[in-house]
């Protein structure tokens, strides 16, 4: 059955992609930042929302273009930008504010996410019945953006909808100081640069979150023993490059108050429409990263990189990245967990996340891999829990590949591999492997189709689940 749903979805797709490919593909810029230069959105994307390396440049330098700032700021049609005070205050100072300008146009854009799911029942559960839901708005999340004077800027990406509830959480929304491309702090909602590439809202396959920057962490009990994601916490961060000819390091650290996915709260992380995520105590979660470039373009940018906006074959960027993360926190312990005498135990847990990553270009493709350890410590436990540490090693590796500029595919393998989470009556005890497959069609700059399709079985083969999705997301 879920094979004649899949066919119908295929097939939506592929008269689509015909349609699609009939239509020229110029099209106004998403904002914010692509109206304040007048260019669109390949310039710095891939597909969006996946950087290519010229637009990881821009986000490197405070949101600002690497070398030439000022040349590539348009008075029309996008509103240039706004000065606060003269120029000249500069020579003033410290007897006069120091100048700053905002943007002439409000920054804010809009991204919507519609999708169709087609969805079996884990299979050994009794039910293969695909599930066919239609959701109109998935999430509709504004897009804010921009720069004060040369040496400060901001992001965020508030959620006004998501999944059938109305958040009331802020998704990031940060400062930022940019003094040097080897020195800048942010400040505020974020997500850590702890687990480069891995982030959640660069991705290019868009149907399931990589684990390794969502790490699933099962409990003996079938309980989440520590259910952690780099995708956003409050606090700050420091961040650099230096280049090195062909060559450039980059570096990460930072401060997080660390918080705990609510397990009263749904799968969705929302209850009546209240947050999920809440901070647990006063330590801290820090965390370092560092990543060594080779080949390529700069981590930081050159003049003869940025002497136009290149548009045309802009993800090519024949490279290697190999990097290495650390993460120490705290979290949680729910009273459901074995040996808990006691109701939910904050802070109880001590873990932490480490591993090593690469990022390679090579022509059209892009492949990204990464292997993470994880441990979780419970403390002040009844035998034989007390101070038992639960490990667990994560591997991943994606494959994204550029058939044409508006057709692209993309590929992904994860693995699950717990080693001592005895005694549980969860089959993820035993770990789990994943394959989540994407092709995103453009039918313009700024309007995508996605047809991806995932599938996840337990390492002992007892269950197994699998979903297939037609999306479509545009920004404006």
């Amino acid at each position: 059955m879920w094979k004649n749903s899949f066919f119908v979805g295929f097939s939506v797709f592929v008269i689509f992609g015909m349609l699609m490919s009939a239509i020229p593909r110029e099209s106004q810029a998403i904002p914010p930042f692509a109206r304040k230069y007048a260019t669109a959105c390949p310039t710095c994307h891939v597909v969006f929302p996946k950087l290519n390396q010229f637009g990881r440049q821009f986000r490197a330098n405070g949101y600002r273009i690497p070398v030439g700032e000022e040349m590539f700021i348009k008075d029309e049609p996008a509103g240039g930008q706004m000065l606060l005070g003269a120029k000249p205050w500069k020579k003033l100072f410290p007897n006069a504010i120091w100048p700053s300008d905002i943007a002439g146009t409000v920054p804010i854009g809009a991204f919507v996410d519609q999708r169709i799911r087609f969805k079996t029942k884990e299979r050994g559960a009794g039910s293969k019945a695909p599930r066919t839901i239609f959701e109109g708005i998935h999430e509709f999340e504004l897009l804010v953006g921009g720069t004060f004077g040369e040496r400060f800027s901001f992001f965020g990406d508030p959620k006004v909808w998501e999944g059938t509830e109305k958040p009331t959480e802020i998704g990031r929304l940060f400062i930022q100081y940019n003094r040097s491309p080897q020195f800048n702090l942010r400040f505020g909602i974020l997500e850590p640069r702890a687990i480069m590439p891995f982030s959640k809202h660069r991705q290019w396959i868009r149907m399931e979150e990589h684990l390794m920057n969502n790490t699933p962490t099962i409990s003996p009990g079938g309980n989440d023993l520590a259910k952690f994601s780099f995708r956003k916490s409050e606090g700050f961060e420091f961040f650099g490059a230096k280049e090195y000819g062909r060559h450039g390091i980059e570096y990460a650290a930072g401060v997080l108050s660390g918080k705990n996915w609510d397990s009263s709260k749904n799968s969705e992380g929302y209850a009546g429409g209240s947050a999920s995520w809440r901070e647990v105590d006063s330590d801290k979660d820090w965390y370092v990263a560092l990543a060594w470039k080779i080949g390529g373009m700069g981590v930081v940018g050159k003049e003869e990189e940025t002497e136009e906006l290149v548009q045309t074959q802009n993800w090519r960027d024949d490279s290697v990245k190999l990097g290495a993360f650390y993460y120490n926190g705290r979290t949680d312990v729910p009273n459901e967990f074995p040996g808990s005498h006691v109701a939910d135990k904050i802070g109880a847990n001590h873990f932490i996340r480490t591993g090593l990553t690469m990022d390679l270009f090579y022509g059209d493709a892009n492949i990204m891999a990464g292997a993470q350890f994880m441990r979780n410590t419970a403390r002040d436990f009844e035998a034989p829990f007390d101070h038992k540490d639960f490990d667990a090693m994560l591997y991943e590796v994606e494959l994204d590949y550029v058939v044409y500029p508006w057709l692209l595919p993309g590929i992904r393998y994860e693995l699950f591999d717990p080693s001592n989470y005895d005694g549980g009556t969860s089959g993820d005890d035993n770990g789990f492997q994943k394959l989540t497959a994407n092709i995103s069609l453009l039918g313009a700059a700024n309007v995508k189709m996605m047809l991806e399709g995932t599938t996840k079985f337990d390492n002992d083969k007892v269950g197994r689940q699998e979903e297939f999705r037609v999306s479509f997301n545009w920004t404006f």
